[in-house]
């Protein structure tokens, strides 16, 4: 670590968010999810759990942790109606992008690996045309998975795209707090945190009463009110901790260490515990999380992650290329090569096609909806101001009289003021 990078830490500060390695930390999540479907797509077997919860629902709830607190943050500082407006702009291209890029590209791909041409491609059931209208709204539901006959070898059959299934629930979070944050009554740390525990209480009581199967994934069939259950009270924990350091502005090394210290009791006191518990710990998560990233920014890598943020596209590109790998190697009948081969190979090229969303896609959008082109600041009017827009049109349009009267004044006054300085006034007509 070089000396800069040691000033860097500062164990006690203010967030800034210029310079953090949040990012960086987004990304990290979105390769455990990689990681965690490498096990489930390429055959290997189950996915590793931590403390009883699988690798990839960490990431997830690590996401939904910080996008807690960034949404709040984006809702208290915009209005509503641009709230939306950008946060639309933030997930739904690239969204559609991808999908469309699995309708012309990868589906056709597998297409021909599998069969040797495109024959039957556009008929066979679920057509292409359906799988991309179905999906358009973010709903992806069990039979809007696949597209015809292009994955029926893999291990896991006719799913295109799985990890989307979350970016319904995300929207909806955005929806939630959106509103909440929009009337007087709950936009404020006690509202929140009263909501909060009540889907805290939520999740434990349908946990113990209700029969679900927390490991059931989406590809098997949406329980929408279970995952919403098990999504929302994380989300509302990142927006608690926004709400409540909001107030306070510094982070803690010592409140980090203890928010820790309860995470772990927590995962390892519970008992049974699974994805659909993590709500609790979901403040506590987020507070170290941000003071981590605020610590800790990690130099130029931290530098260029903030600036260029590939996580999300690394997320909606990661099971694209783990299924398309598979179909390679089974028609090609290659053994299955070995799982840290396989992810390594997934990692790059999807940090290839995430760089390229991120560069064409999703910066652009952004940068566009942040920045309108024809937003301008109008300067403040004034008798001097408005003649010597009226000296400019004069030669092109005809002026009323008080018009005249006002551009006249302008130019004698010009001119007056020349010959008391001893120089002469420029003309009233520009070129």
């Amino acid at each position: 670590m070089t000396a800069a990078d040691k000033k860097q830490i500062n164990l006690n500060k203010e967030f800034n968010t210029k310079r953090n390695s949040l990012n960086l930390v987004r990304l990290f999540l979105a390769l455990l999810v990689i990681v965690s479907h490498a096990f489930i797509l390429g055959g290997y077997g189950k996915p590793p759990k931590v403390l009883g919860v699988d690798l990839g629902s960490w990431a997830v709830a690590g996401f939904f942790c910080i996008s807690g607190y960034l949404i709040a943050s984006s809702r208290m500082h915009t209005n509503l109606g641009n709230y939306l407006v950008k946060r639309i702009a933030r997930i739904y291209p690239a969204f559609l992008v991808i999908q469309v890029l699995v309708v012309i590209l990868f589906a056709p791909l597998a297409k021909l690996i599998n069969d040797g041409s495109l024959k039957g491609y556009m008929s066979e059931e679920p057509t292409p045309l359906s799988y991309l209208l179905k999906n358009l709204t973010l709903s992806l539901w069990q039979d809007h998975y696949g597209i015809g006959k292009t994955l029926v070898d893999t291990p896991v059959v006719h799913t295109w795209n799985g990890p989307l299934y979350t970016l319904f629930y995300e929207f909806s979070c955005y929806l939630i707090v959106g509103l909440l944050l929009s009337w007087v009554v709950t936009r404020n740390k006690w509202a929140i945190g009263i909501i909060w525990a009540a889907g805290v209480i939520g999740q434990f009581t349908f946990s113990r009463f209700i029969l679900w199967d927390p490991s059931s994934q989406p590809i098997t069939g949406h329980n929408v009110f279970q995952i919403m259950v098990r999504l929302v009270p994380i989300f509302l924990g990142g927006t608690l901790v926004y709400l409540i350091q909001e107030k306070v502005k510094k982070l803690y090394w010592i409140v980090a260490l203890i928010c820790a210290l309860v995470c772990i009791a927590y995962l390892v006191l519970v008992p049974e515990m699974n994805e659909n518990k993590l709500g609790f710990i979901a403040p506590f998560a987020t507070y170290f999380l941000l003071w981590f990233s605020n610590s800790c920014t990690f130099g130029k890598l931290g530098k260029l992650t903030s600036e260029n943020d590939i996580s999300y596209g690394v997320y909606i590109y990661g099971w694209v290329f783990q299924q398309i790998i598979m179909v390679f190697v089974i028609n090609h009948y290659i053994p299955q090569p070995p799982i840290w081969l396989y992810i390594i190979t997934t990692i790059e090229l999807t940090v290839i096609f995430a760089t390229l969303s991120w560069i064409f896609v999703e910066h652009p959008i952004l940068q566009r909806v942040r920045h309108p082109r024809n937003t301008k600041k109008f300067d403040i009017v004034t008798p001097n101001s408005l003649a010597e827009g009226l000296a400019k049109v004069e030669p092109i349009v005809e002026l009323d009289e008080n018009l005249k009267n006002l551009l006249d004044k302008y130019t004698s006054d010009k001119k007056s003021g020349g010959e008391k300085n001893g120089k002469t006034a420029p003309s009233s007509s520009r070129k």
